[in-house]
């Protein structure tokens, strides 16, 4: 095996980072995977649901944590790969 470094912008990074915690694999299996399939001419996986197996999990109480399951995998950065946008808040001062 070889070595290469590859220089990545700050967002590409962040979702590589959350996609390693989330499988738990190393970065360095991520990316080849990704390598091999690309360039392959493979079709790009269909994004799992993260919760899709839960019946699987060893977990007993499931059915009763829903809402809080959902609620921390549906979150605008798990679904885009990106942080949430800031809303203002407050009103508008006028200016006298």
């Amino acid at each position: 095996m070889r070595r290469t470094t590859v220089l990545l912008d700050d967002d590409l990074a962040d979702r590589l980072d959350y996609e390693r915690r989330r499988r738990n694999q190393s970065t360095t299996a991520i990316v080849r995977e990704a390598l091999t399939e690309y360039l392959a001419g493979g079709k790009p996986r269909p994004r799992r649901l993260a919760f899709a197996n839960l019946g699987r999990s060893g977990h007993h109480d499931t059915s009763e944590r829903i809402d809080e399951i959902l609620a921390r995998e549906w979150t605008v950065e798990n679904l885009t790969g990106r942080a949430p946008t800031k809303k203002r808040t407050g009103t508008a001062r006028r200016s006298r």
